[in-house]
């Protein structure tokens, strides 16, 4: 739920901006967008950067992730200490308190863009949380990972 809300307000730590990216995953990310537009979807990144601080908010509510602040792609600061994110959440369209509930009928909306959204991350070299089948989510029964909507440059830590 704290996804919803941080997406829908503006909330210091948190951005939805491709200039939070590092500049390798904008590239990449960039040319994952233009795919998924060209297949009539409509990606909305619902999150890039985030302090180490929402990260721990986060980590704390359960099953939003699994990487406490410091330790997620999410948190990356460059050289000069500005946002870097490794890492983006990207839905078909804004996140919504349904789709953050688990509601079937909203899971199924988003199925065949988040198997588009896997398959032209990996076609970047990017990781994709659909592969990631460590524990069971609302996404477990439609053979999907426990974050789907996460792509990565890769194991990273915030630096």
């Amino acid at each position: 739920m704290l996804l919803a809300v941080a997406t829908a307000f503006a909330i210091p730590g948190w951005s939805s901006s491709l200039d939070t990216l590092d500049h390798p995953l904008r590239s990449k990310l960039t040319a994952v967008l233009a795919a998924l537009r060209e297949e009539g979807f409509t990606p909305t990144l619902s999150n890039t950067w985030r302090s180490p601080a929402i990260q721990d908010v986060l980590a704390r509510v359960g099953s939003a992730t699994e990487a406490s602040g410091g330790q997620s792609c999410h948190n990356h600061l460059d050289s000069d200490g500005q946002p870097a994110s490794r890492a983006a959440d990207i839905w078909n369209r804004p996140l919504d308190l349904r789709l953050m509930l688990g509601v079937e009928s909203r899971l199924l909306q988003e199925l065949a863009f988040l198997r588009a959204l896997g398959r032209h991350a990996h076609a970047e070299g990017l990781r994709w949380g659909g592969d990631w089948h460590g524990h069971a989510s609302a996404w477990t029964p439609h053979g999907l990972g426990w974050d789907p909507a996460h792509v990565e440059l890769g194991r990273c830590a915030a630096g």
